[in-house]
């Protein structure tokens, strides 16, 4: 994870800390792009549009996005150049760490409303 990132995941931390019980977190899994939204310009959706997401624990909340991007199918015509395929890991390489900062834990349960 660049460093970058982990700054800001372990400051995004102490903000929670300091108001523990009152955070919700949201997840839109709407036009999934290859690159970070923070992007001027992007490619088209690799993946279906999922839904919204709901949590009180971020760990919780990004480990169930990510599972739910990884069981759709790739969309052809994006700059997704492999993991097609129900099931295979289209993201991965960046969560892992993500749960050792602390903010929360990787158990879920899905509920769909």
């Amino acid at each position: 994870m660049p460093v970058f990132l982990e700054r800001m995941a372990r400051y995004a931390c102490g903000m929670a800390a300091q108001k523990a019980g009152k955070v919700g977190y949201l997840n839109l899994l709407l036009h999934i792009t290859p690159d970070c939204d923070c992007v001027p310009c992007s490619d088209a959706p690799i993946v279906p549009e999922i839904g919204i997401l709901t949590s009180t624990d971020p760990v919780t909340l990004d480990r169930s996005s990510l599972d739910l991007v990884n069981r759709q199918q790739g969309l052809a015509g994006s700059l997704l150049s492999a993991h097609h395929r129900p099931g295979e890991h289209t993201f991965g390489e960046a969560w892992p760490r993500t749960g050792r900062l602390g903010p929360g834990t990787t158990d879920s349960r899905l509920e769909y409303l």
